[in-house]
């Protein structure tokens, strides 16, 4: 085998392919423990995030492609994916982050944002400023006062 060969065997050797077992998310960085392509077993895999994003997958039957760090299957990090769980149809630019339980933020194309959530949004912060027109569809409860500048009407 000469060198180019042995190159490309070596990188053909550093990324596998895997299904997690399991998810610790409580320390500095999340990782999981794996089965690789061949059968082995792997504990503490760290799992890669972009910044800024964070997600616990599903555990048991995620997929996980693994990259061997240097070439050293010792030192194993993943990207998972949960594919039956992932949002599709979307059209090309848009961006959605969504949870397993049917929550999503959505950015589609022409600028609409749509969150739906399960159950309920909650927003916490000292203020909350809207510019543009607010339309309410369903009741409205306000714990607190109210101050307009504006006329108020009723229909």
């Amino acid at each position: 085998m000469n060198d180019d060969e042995e190159d490309v065997h070596n990188l053909r050797q550093s990324i596998v392919q895997g299904v997690v077992l399991s998810i610790e998310d409580g320390g500095a960085v999340q990782t999981a423990t794996v089965q690789t392509a061949d059968g082995a077993i792997r504990a503490g895999v760290e799992i890669v995030q972009p910044f800024g994003f964070a997600s616990s997958p599903p555990a048991a039957g995620a997929d996980v492609l693994l990259w061997a760090v240097g070439g050293d299957v010792g030192h194993l990090v993943g990207l998972v994916s949960a594919p039956g769980l992932r949002f599709g149809n979307l059209n090309r630019g848009e961006v959605v982050v969504y949870g397993a339980g049917g929550s999503r933020v959505h950015l589609q194309q022409g600028g609409t944002v749509v969150i739906a959530a399960a159950t309920k949004v909650i927003i916490s912060a000292t203020a909350v400023e809207i510019d543009g027109a607010l339309t309410v569809n369903g009741h409205l409860q306000v714990n607190g006062a109210i101050d307009a500048t504006g006329t108020i009407h009723g229909h």
